[in-house]
């Protein structure tokens, strides 16, 4: 998820923007490998720190309006720290391409 979409959500959440700038020293960094003499550096511009207490929050701060849309649309979702499942049961294959279709349009949107 690029980080962009983490700010516009906080900003739409109302989160402050001491916080937001925060998050934004710890997202937005610049990284660099080597191998014998030669060395690459780049700036990350999407996904979370691993294993950190603030990665859940800002998974959730994204995805909560996408669960809500995709329940209201009876389609069962359930997410668990970063990651999200979709649940579609149906005995016909014409019909559960057509569900699995309408589901990856809402997480599309």
């Amino acid at each position: 998820m690029p980080h962009r979409v983490v700010y516009s959500k906080a900003a739409l959440r109302r989160v402050p923007t001491k916080f937001v700038e925060w998050i934004r020293t710890m997202l937005d960094r610049q990284i660099t490998t080597s191998l014998r003499s030669e060395s690459v550096e780049a700036w990350i511009d999407r996904g979370y720190p691993q294993n950190k207490v603030l990665s859940p929050l800002l998974w959730c701060l994204v995805t909560d309006k996408l669960l809500k849309k995709l329940n209201n649309r009876d389609f069962r979702s359930i997410g668990y720290i970063n990651d999200l499942t979709i649940l579609i049961q149906e005995p016909f294959l014409e019909m559960l391409l057509k569900f699995t279709q309408g589901a990856l349009e809402v997480v599309q949107e």
